[in-house]
């Protein structure tokens, strides 16, 4: 059963195409568009779809969303060179312990820089790492669990993009196709569970949705 989460962002990319149908005539020409672009994101747990190679299913230990920042610079009129960080710190005081640590780095392709409401086709190289800790305290036993990722790869997406004003747009970003290797690696302290690694090369249809507010300037 899908996650709510997954379902609003659904929701909301359907009210971002809606919004065509009211746009503005196109906003300013080519050479009045702002150069660089920075952003907020909020990025939701992925959902993987489907694997066409490889195992699958090692996508990311969080269970919740993930913050980060994005910078954009333009290399043309419809070209963007994109760089991003992401990460999270959480921690229980039961010792239940969730972070992560990611970076991507890739490029844009504006459909149609002029529009109100903007499409773009992305390529991103992505590289990430997370450690899951789960503690147990009790009836005599107190041990803890870590199960660590490390993921490098190349996923491909498509970003929607609505101007709300000049200078002010949000964004809708997925991604869809990814392909790469991640490895899992599990220690524990609880006797019962066995030290492993796991390592696969994956290609992974996946619904990976992010929320994006941009200011260019």
């Amino acid at each position: 059963m899908p996650r709510l989460h997954h379902i609003a962002l659904s929701a909301l990319s359907c009210a971002l195409v809606a919004t065509t149908s009211l746009a503005a005539p196109a906003h300013a020409a080519a050479d009045e568009r702002d150069d660089w672009a920075l952003g907020a994101s909020l990025r939701l747990q992925p959902l993987l779809l489907g694997g066409l190679m490889g195992l699958g299913g090692l996508g990311s230990l969080s269970e919740g969303p993930t913050p980060g920042v994005v910078l954009e610079r333009r290399l043309s009129d419809a070209w963007w060179l994109t760089f991003g960080v992401s990460g999270h710190y959480r921690e229980a005081d039961s010792g239940a312990l969730d972070r992560s640590l990611g970076g991507e780095l890739g490029v844009r392709w504006v459909l149609d820089p002029s529009a109100r409401v903007r499409v773009a086709p992305t390529a991103r190289l992505v590289a990430s790492t997370g450690l899951s800790r789960a503690s147990i305290n009790g009836e005599g036993l107190s041990a803890s669990t870590d199960v660590s990722r490390t993921h490098f790869g190349l996923g491909v997406g498509l970003d929607l993009d609505l101007v709300v004003t000049r200078g002010f747009l949000l964004r809708l970003s997925t991604t869809l196709l990814q392909v790469g290797t991640s490895a899992i690696e599990v220690a524990s302290t609880d006797p019962d569970i066995a030290a492993s690694e796991v390592s696969e090369v994956a290609l992974d249809v996946v619904l990976a949705p992010a929320m994006v507010a941009v200011w260019t300037f």
